[in-house]
This record gives C-alpha cells, structure tokens and sequence, in this order.
C-alpha cells in the first residue's frame, strides 16, 4: 500500500513538473513569436525581466488581501463598539482624557461644545464623574510642565475655568450634588455630595496658590447653578428690559384685545419659555422622540401651533372681503410691534398662517389689503422668507441693528441642531467627532446668547393687560386645514374653466 501510494505521489508531482514545464514552454513560443528578432541573451533577459513582474504582481495581490482582511476587522470592530457601548474596554477607546487635553491645552473652545461634550459624556464613556474631574485638575496643575510662556499659561487658564463652567451649568444637580427621593420624609434628600467637596478642596488649593480669579469665576459658575444655601449669600439682577412700544402705534382689536396687549402678553411668555430652555433639551432631539424632557420647547412650539390656528380661524369668521381684509391689516400691524420689540417667532406663526393656502387664496380680501398694507407685508415676508435657508433672516441676526433682549424663530434652531446631528457620527474613527460637537457648540452657545436678556414690563403697563389672551388660544384639531379650507372654498369658490 505504501509503495503504491508513493509511486501515485511520484506520478503526481511528475505532472505537475510537466505541467509547469509546458507553461514555460509555451510563455517562451508566446515570446518568440512576438520578439522573434531577439537574441538567445536578450530573450533570456525578456524571460527574468518577465519573471520579476510576476513575482510583483503576486505580492500586490497578497497585499490587497491582507488590507481587505484588515479592513473586514476595523469594520467589524466598529460595528461592534456601536452596538456594545456597554462594554468598558471599548468605551475607553473613545478617549476621553485626549478630547479633555484637546479643550485645557489648544485655542480657546466654544462654551457650547464643552455644553454639549458634558451632555452627552454618560453615552460616550463609562469613567466615573469623580475620575474625569481629577484628571481635568491633574492637567491644571501639570500646565507649568507644558505651557510656554505666560500668554499659553493665560490660555489654559480661561479654558479650565470654561470646562467646568460647562459641568456646572450642564449636571450641577445629579454629578456635584445627588438628591434621592425619601419616602419616610416625602421629599428630596441630599445622597451624595463628594464631587462638590473634591471641587471645594480644589478650589481652596487655587485661592492658596495665587490663582483667586479662577476660584471666583467657578464659584460665580455655582451661583448660577441655583443651590439654595449659595443664592441666599448673593443676590442677583436679572438681566432684563423694558417694552418701548412707541405712543404713535394705532389702537386695533383682535378678540376684544388691543394689539399691544397681545404683543406684551404673548411675548412675555415666549420670552420666559425660551430663557428657560436648557441643553439638555435639544440633545438627541428630546423634542420630537422624547417631549418629556424638552417641556419648554414643546410648549412654545404648541402656542406657535395654537396661535397660528388661531390667526386663520379669526380671518375666516368673517364673510364679507373688506371684514377678513381688516383683520389681515389688523394682524399685520400687529406684526409691526414685534418687529419692533424683536420678537422674530410671533412673526413668523402670523406670516406662515397669511401664507397658508386657506388664507392666500382668498383674491378679493388680499386687493383690498394690498391697496394700503402692500409695502409693509412685502417687506416683512422678503426678511423673513425661506429663500437660500432663511438667508435674509440670518443676515438680520447678525447686524449690529439687532439688539437684545429678542425672541428668534425657534424653528430654524430646532432644523439646524436636527441637520448637524444627523448628518454628523458621534463617534469617529473610535474618537469623539470634535467637527460635530463645535457645530452643536456654536448653535448651543448662539441660544445661550439670546437668553442672556429677557423682557419685564413696568407696571403701569402690567396693570393694563387685560384678560389673557394665551389661555384663550383652542386647541388644534387634527383636521384642521381641512376644515379651513372647505370654509375658505365656500367664501370664493375657485373659477371652473370651460372649454
């Protein structure tokens, strides 16, 4: 049986000789019938020349294979650390501590990405709160080792104070202080304060070592945080203004309201809604998948909702043209206050209930309007138009004509922060997408801007508000437009061509 297997092994290794044998034989007649000028020498040149190609095109080959089994890796790994953010070896691998070194140690980072950083630091990693704040304070104090020269040491220093003013405004309540719920005493109980101590032990370490401005500015930080025992010791002014409606604005009603009253009114209460907004909102656009973390954002874009229902309702309760034309005229008035008052949200919920189909259709009731009000309508839908992404519109937040306190257009902030989440990774490369978290950062730190002031009424006025007109608004039925439309059909039916 051996010998037979062996003589077969023989036979087989004999063919393969003769196989190869035949290649090269025929390579070397394929050879000589192309270059069959060429001397015994220079073929055998042609043939090593020949033979090295090979050998290279092999080992490209092995190459290519090699990066694609490489690549099969990094695509697996990645596939896998989305999906097993849990998993501790993984979640260090996002790094932290580099995005912590890159806001210490480069140019000066925006408020609202570190904002935004410490948001979402409970999703990206897995390292304890008390862990990352000694590390942070570990940089603060090895920055002699790296800064160069007083101008890098100033810089580290504004960037320190900076990252965790961003903490102490994002999670002062639930990372420095940890409040459980007591159901003995039925109310909330202080269960964990050892981030505000490491904090405080820090901050007496800085006021010793002639570093006092940046322990003041963290502690103004805490202040703002809202701990009862530190708002007792400091009082605060509000940042606030007061209303210069002008004495030359006519005197026109809308629902038995003067329109001033309904500017002040509504406008107030946009304005204490918006200041009131925090990051924590805006993240993973808690408005739409999860409204019960965005309370405030949800309530204003249900009094914009509410309110622009209403505008539509009010026009077409009228039948006759010149009434619903004097209501327009009256809401368009009502629109020049609040462009007088920079209340940019009420109106644009009047000009997309003008430009609703319901509204605009209506021919005759627009000639009559157009004939006294063209100029100022115009106007105010070529500001605030959708034309080249609210171009005009974003011009005017930018001029030096702008002045706070104001109230933007909610709407674009929400459409911007949805386009820059969705169109950006998180996590890249295995690292946290710094391009994404400046983009969210600018547009965070740009809200945090207008609500740095915010409206308050004298009392004289205050006293002359009349009955509330936001408890009035209805509630928006889910047939809506419909049922708008049929009563706008009614009022002018649209022209039957005959042929």
């Amino acid at each position: 049986f051996i010998c037979v297997m062996s003589q077969m092994n023989n036979n087989n290794n004999n063919n393969n000789n003769n196989n190869t044998k035949k290649k090269i034989h025929e390579r070397d007649k394929k050879i000589r019938k192309i270059h069959s000028q060429l001397s015994h020498d220079q073929l055998h040149q042609y043939r090593a020349l020949y033979m090295k190609k090979e050998k290279e095109n092999k080992e490209l080959e092995k190459k290519k294979k090699k990066k694609k089994k490489k690549r099969n890796k990094i695509v697996r790994f990645s596939v896998r650390s989305y999906h097993i953010l849990h998993s501790h070896e993984i979640r260090e691998k996002i790094s932290v501590k580099e995005t912590i070194r890159y806001f210490i140690f480069n140019k000066r980072v925006n408020f609202g990405t570190i904002c935004i950083f410490f948001v979402l630091y409970s999703e990206l990693s897995s390292m304890e709160p008390i862990t990352l704040l000694r590390i942070i304070i570990k940089y603060f104090k090895n920055k002699l080792d790296i800064c160069k020269g007083p101008q890098g040491l100033k810089l580290v220093k504004e960037n320190f104070v900076s990252l965790i003013q961003g903490w102490i405004k994002t999670s002062f309540y639930g990372t420095f202080l940890v409040y459980k719920y007591d159901a003995d005493e039925k109310k909330n109980l202080l269960y964990d304060s050892s981030m505000l101590d490491e904090l405080m032990n820090f901050l007496y370490y800085l006021e010793n070592n002639n570093d006092k401005d940046v322990s003041n500015q963290i502690k103004l930080q805490m202040i703002k945080a809202n701990p009862v025992n530190i708002r007792r010791a400091v009082n605060r002014q509000k940042l606030t203004t007061k209303f210069n409606l002008g004495s030359n604005s006519k005197i026109l009603k809308i629902n038995n309201l003067n329109i001033q009253q309904i500017a002040i009114q509504t406008t107030l209460m946009e304005s204490k809604l918006f200041c009131k907004i925090r990051t924590k909102e805006f993240v993973n656009q808690n408005w739409s998948k999860k409204p019960q973390l965005a309370k405030n954002i949800t309530l204003l874009i249900s009094l914009f909702n509410r309110q622009s229902y209403l505008i539509s309702k009010n026009i077409l309760s009228f039948s006759k043209p010149i009434e619903r034309a004097q209501m327009i005229i009256n809401y368009i008035e009502l629109m020049e206050i609040y462009n007088k008052i920079n209340n940019f949200n009420q109106i644009m919920c009047i000009l997309s209930a003008l430009n609703s189909v319901h509204i605009s259709r209506l021919k005759k009731t627009w000639e009559i309007v157009l004939e006294t009000h063209e100029l100022q309508f115009d106007l105010l839908n070529s500001i605030f138009s959708t034309k080249q992404n609210y171009k005009n519109y974003r011009e005017l937040l930018e001029s030096d004509d702008i002045e706070l306190p104001l109230v933007p257009f909610v709407g674009i902030i929400l459409r911007d922060y949805t386009f820059i989440d969705d169109g950006n990774i998180t996590i890249k490369n295995g690292k946290i997408n710094h391009v994404k978290l400046n983009l969210l950062g600018n547009l965070i730190s740009q809200v945090q801007y207008f609500q740095s002031k915010r409206f308050i009424v004298p009392p004289d006025i205050s006293s002359n508000l009349g009955p509330s007109y936001i408890n009035e608004l209805p509630e928006v039925p889910n047939n809506s437009d419909d049922e708008l439309y049929e009563i706008s059909i009614e009022y002018e039916p649209p022209l039957i061509r005959t042929s």
